[in-house]
């Protein structure tokens, strides 16, 4: 049907109009009432505005609203977030969900407070059916803690509400107690990496990074003052015990030692035995040295103490096998770097003089057991200059007729043309030129010169130390060089 048709003005019944662009548009007078009944909507009577708000996660207002709440500044409507947490705990047993699964329909995060001290993780899952369950990515928003679905201390974590459903569990290695509160939040959580800020970083700072090492295991790394990727000192673990049993169990991977420190809460009788493994099942003492040195090895303390352990199994332990009384607390960090073993540091006693001699590391020389002599016997083990100024054969020469050490080689070629210097591990005697290879053949430039020093010296082993000079590269060359030709000087021991 065409549009403004059906109604001429002036005739018949007068109807109440309105112009509007030639247009006449009929004004209507509201009524209200029941089915059969129509009450005209006046000052008297005004519109009625009733029955319920329906606001996801708020309370539902019912009932009408007054002219002054019609009246009023207008107001935003959003959900409301509960003004406290649903609280739990204390957890102290592995492997057990903190609270029934959370249906975060209608909410964007979760936020979830964990107090307590534990070993092990609190581990954070997402599920879309409530049956099977998936790692959900939470942050720390009180501790400098990378993203992840693990959590290893005490802290408030906010998760976005990715799936429908959200809980949280102890891992299989937990011990220790839990507690806390959760609450489902309106808010929206920023992209986790947005809270990096990447200020003041300079090669004198270690900047935390985490990655995957060679076994896949999440491992923190640092970028050292030389800009490489390394292993960062791990997390601090801290338990305490008032009975037989493990006081903190950690993974060690990627971590090249781990410091313990014992301290008695309570006044401790009892033995405390440090452990490492490779399949968690099977656990064997391990030694540990005391940090300020002085005092032999240990795999088990009654006292408390500070001690530095290499990181020999992939697993490591902290258990106390003998109790009486008290509570004993420890307290660890994972190092990258080595283990060092103060006790084992030898201690020179012996007098430095003209007569004595020191059990040193070997430095070089044959004639003292474990090093080498200084006094009296540095006239037999002492260091030999030897020169020779070349004459016009092959020059074989015995520099020494026992084992011994080169230190070094200073051989100036007046020849223009290039010269060959051969080393023989045998006394000279031994050395049949033309058959015997030499063990080391060094070339001499024409008009130039050889030029070795070392202070660990050569060794070539063998009975002896003797050198030939020819003008051929082959290790077996007997070729005469010219007289004068090459002048010669080793220092040997």
């Amino acid at each position: 049907m065409a549009d403004n048709v059906g109604y001429t003005p002036g005739e018949g019944a007068t109807v109440a109009a309105d112009d509007i662009g030639g247009v006449l548009h009929q004004r209507v007078k509201v009524g209200i009432g029941a089915d059969g009944v129509a009450v005209d909507v006046s000052d008297a009577n005004p519109m009625p505005v009733t029955g319920t708000v329906a606001v996801t996660g708020a309370v539902a207002v019912t009932g009408g609203l007054t002219d002054a709440e019609l009246r009023a500044s207008p107001l935003s409507v959003v959900a409301l977030d509960p003004s406290t947490g649903t609280s739990f705990g204390p957890i102290t047993t592995a492997n057990t969900i903190l609270f029934a699964a959370i249906d975060t329909t209608g909410e964007r995060s979760i936020v979830l407070q964990l107090t307590g001290l534990w070993v092990g993780s609190i581990d954070l899952e997402a599920s879309q059916d409530g049956v099977t369950w998936f790692d959900a990515f939470g942050v720390c928003q009180t501790n400098e803690i990378a993203p992840g679905p693990s959590f290893y201390a005490p802290g408030v974590i906010v998760i976005p509400a990715t799936a429908r459903y959200f809980r949280a569990i102890t891992s299989t290695d937990f011990s220790g107690t839990v507690s806390g509160l959760y609450s489902q939040r309106a808010f929206d959580v920023a992209p986790f990496f947005q809270r990096t800020v990447l200020s003041d970083v300079s090669t004198d700072v270690r900047m935390p990074m985490a990655g995957l090492n060679p076994q896949g295991n999440l491992t923190q790394v640092a970028l050292s003052e030389l800009g490489q990727v390394v292993p960062a000192d791990g997390r601090v673990l801290t338990a305490s015990l008032s009975r037989i049993g493990t006081v903190w169990q950690v993974e060690t991977v990627g971590y090249n030692s781990i410091s313990v420190q014992l301290f008695a809460q309570v006044a401790f009788t009892g033995t405390v035995t440090f452990q490492t493994s490779n399949d968690w099942t099977t656990w064997t003492a391990v030694q540990g040295w005391p940090v300020a040195g002085g005092a032999a090895p240990i795999t088990s303390a009654t006292a408390a103490g500070h001690w530095i352990f290499p990181t020999l199994g992939r697993y490591f332990r902290v258990q106390v096998t003998a109790y009486t009384s008290g509570v004993i607390g420890a307290v660890g960090v994972l190092k990258s770097a080595p283990a060092f073993y103060p006790a084992s540091t030898p201690t020179v006693s012996a007098a430095i003089s003209g007569t004595a001699a020191v059990n040193i590391s070997q430095v070089g020389g044959t004639g003292v057991t474990g090093g080498i002599a200084i006094g009296t016997n540095g006239a037999t083990n002492g260091s030999t200059m030897s020169t020779l100024v070349s004459a016009g054969t092959n020059n074989l020469t015995q520099l020494k007729a026992s084992l011994g050490r080169i230190h070094m080689i200073h051989i100036q070629n007046t020849n223009a043309l290039i010269r060959y210097l051969k080393i023989f591990n045998l006394p000279s005697a031994s050395v049949t030129m033309g058959s015997t290879a030499a063990v080391g053949n060094f070339s001499i430039p024409g008009s130039g010169k050889l030029q070795i020093e070392t202070p660990l010296g050569l060794n070539y082993g063998g009975t002896g130390i003797s050198f030939a000079m020819v003008t051929g590269s082959s290790l077996t060359d007997n070729t005469a060089v010219t007289a004068g030709d090459l002048i010669a000087n080793f220092q040997i021991v």
